[in-house]
């Protein structure tokens, strides 16, 4: 799915949730939440869920770790109010 503004909109008034990635052309974003997820302390303080999964096949072990937070008001003020989504 692309990363549109008003897909991202459309979902939001569903009430759905949605995952979008982040690079680093994103100005400040991408910076602001990897710094944001090396700060373990301020995680759990936003109620961080973890999960984790270990899958085998083609002679790999792949381990992934999924971390979710609910977005601070700090972003949404800095990076989504500002840009009008």
């Amino acid at each position: 799915m692309g990363c549109q503004k008003e897909i991202a909109k459309q979902i939001v008034e569903k009430e759905g949730d949605y995952v979008l990635s982040l690079k680093g052309n994103q100005g400040t974003l991408h910076k602001d939440v990897k710094a944001l997820f090396k700060s373990f302390p301020a995680l759990r303080e936003l109620g961080m869920e973890e999960h984790q999964t270990i899958d085998g096949d083609h002679g790999r072990i792949e381990e992934r770790t999924y971390r979710v937070i609910t977005i601070p008001r700090l972003f949404t003020k800095k990076h989504v109010e500002r840009h009008g989504i």
